[in-house]
């Protein structure tokens, strides 16, 4: 697994919601992605949604093992429900809060769901709301977004073993070598 399947993963979470409706087409975007640095700095110019958008983030991988053969990559994953709504109105801010906190809570159902099903990319990692947290943003993009950063962790098994035809010296004379 690696992070273009995490990356379409969330973007068929945003195609398939029926108040997201993401599209590949001008004015249609509803998924965007971006790393931490520009969570909270400026934006890519293109993300200026004007409803509501998921955002994924790009995880942060820690490697982990219980023995030399149980390699896992922990991901620290999240991502952002937001909205647009009109400036300096606490009303519309308050508005706009409770519904991507519904949609949060949605996604976050859905993605307990393909876990526990053993989804090829969260596997089996995922299994109750326990494994997430989130907060409120605001003052996003222009200012004129908030929203929820919600936040959780995957794991994924790696592969423990040298392959020898990555490297050009030669380790041993074993195809491939476990790390002891």
């Amino acid at each position: 697994q690696c992070i273009s399947d995490y990356i379409d993963y969330m973007k068929t979470l945003a195609v398939n919601h029926a108040e997201l409706c993401h599209e590949d087409k001008k004015g249609k975007e509803a998924f965007f992605r971006m790393n931490i640095q520009e969570l909270y700095g400026a934006w890519r110019s293109g993300i200026r949604p004007k409803g509501i958008a998921l955002v994924a983030i790009e995880y942060l991988a820690k490697l982990s093992s219980k023995s030399s053969k149980q390699i896992l990559s922990e991901r620290q994953a999240g991502f952002l429900v937001i909205g647009h709504h009109r400036g300096n109105d606490d009303a519309a801010q308050l508005e706009i809060l409770a519904k991507t906190e519904k949609i949060v809570l949605q996604i976050i159902n859905r993605m307990i769901k393909q876990s526990q099903g053993g989804h090829p990319l969260l596997g089996c990692s995922i299994s109750s709301h326990n494994d997430f947290n989130y907060t409120p943003q605001y003052n996003l993009g222009d200012g004129n977004y908030a929203g929820w950063l919600v936040t959780f962790q995957f794991n994924t098994p790696v592969d423990s073993c040298v392959n020898q035809k990555y490297w050009k010296d030669d380790l041993d004379d074993d195809e491939y070598l476990e790390i002891e």
